[in-house]
């Protein structure tokens, strides 16, 4: 599901328990270590939320083991 980098940051600091900088995210984007597109009318960035895992590891970030 495309979403915004809003929602992208948030979801990606929530599932790796550590804040994300959506200014980071961004700059990931377009320099394309993280997918992303346009929006049909070119104004705004989108991300696939399948491509969390891309995002973690270009930023280094490493999955919360789940707690028993």
């Amino acid at each position: 599901m495309k979403v915004s980098p809003n929602v992208f940051t948030r979801e990606l600091s929530n599932r790796y328990g550590v804040p994300v900088s959506g200014s980071l995210v961004l700059r990931m984007v377009v320099s394309g270590r993280i997918p992303g597109s346009m929006n049909a009318q070119n104004t705004r960035w989108l991300l696939d939320l399948s491509d969390i895992e891309v995002a973690a590891e270009a930023l280094g970030l490493t999955k919360i083991p789940n707690a028993a």
